[in-house]
């Protein structure tokens, strides 16, 4: 809430500095959605101007410590590039589920830079110290580590709950192998969009990670796709074997069930009872 008479940072563009101005009074009518403030800087002879609050964006008093926390961000996020979407979604899985809300925010901006508010809290569950980074920087929101050092943490929760871990992953990967021959044989083994291939891609990834970090390596992945597809192709082919012989025999009626079934139809509860009738 912005108070008459405080003075305020004022940026205008998303990149310039701050200047200083007073805050005059919240518009009214035709100029409800601005502000009216006054420059102080010298030269600008106290001039006043309609502005949106959102340019007010600090207290004058905490200019200069704003100004050091985007240098320090600047210098943080060129330390640490985008990371991989495969690579962010490991992080998710391991910070999601082995610490408790409130302890860290990972993979900021779009890369592995991330938030510790609780150190404490985080070297308790990592086991030993955060690693110290000449990037990372304190400031009042937390502890800002970069890429690495979230590499370095999330490894090590892993690490100390790896059973956990494994567990997890077999029961995605379960559930994805299922649904991956489900799509095969319903849809031609085509998923609706190729953004889905991609999304595919992502999870396999992360899973590869989660397991490399908790010292469970499986055969590579890509793999493990190329023979499910393979598997699920082979059953749709024997399918229509099997439809085109009811067919050839007369069972017209079974060979529609089951055509359906494969065009897309849902598979009923109790499969065997709606077989009999």
């Amino acid at each position: 809430m912005l108070e008459e008479g405080q003075r305020y940072g004022y940026r205008q563009g998303a990149k310039g500095d701050f200047e200083q101005v007073e805050f005059v009074r919240q518009g009214r009518g035709r100029q409800a959605k601005r502000v009216l403030v006054r420059f102080l800087a010298e030269g600008q002879d106290q001039a006043e101007e309609w502005v949106p609050p959102q340019r007010l964006q600090v207290l004058w008093a905490d200019v200069d410590q704003r100004r050091q926390d985007e240098a320090n961000w600047a210098q943080l996020t060129a330390a640490s590039p985008t990371a991989s979407e495969g690579l962010v979604e490991a992080f998710g899985w391991a910070v999601d589920e082995l610490l408790e809300p409130g302890v860290m925010e990972y993979a900021m901006d779009r890369n592995g830079v991330s938030l510790i508010y609780d150190v404490g809290a985080l070297e308790q569950a990592i086991g030993c110290s955060v690693p110290h980074s000449e990037h990372s920087y304190r400031s009042a929101r937390g502890y800002f580590v970069p890429t690495d050092v979230t590499l370095s943490i999330v490894k090590a929760l892993v690490a100390g709950s790896s059973d956990k871990i494994l567990r997890l992953v077999e029961q995605q990967e379960a559930q994805w192998r299922e649904e991956e021959v489900r799509n095969h044989l319903l849809r031609n083994g085509r998923p609706k969009h190729p953004s889905e291939f991609e999304r595919e891609e992502v999870k396999l990834t992360s899973w590869r990670y989660l397991r490399q970090w908790a010292g469970g390596d499986k055969p590579e992945q890509w793999q493990v796709l190329a023979d499910t597809r393979a598997e699920a192709a082979k059953l749709r082919q024997l399918l229509t074997l099997a439809i085109e012989k009811l067919e050839k025999y007369g069972h017209e009626a079974s060979a529609r069930t089951m055509r359906g079934y494969m065009d897309g139809a849902p598979l009923p509860s109790n499969l065997k009872k709606d077989w009999g009738r």
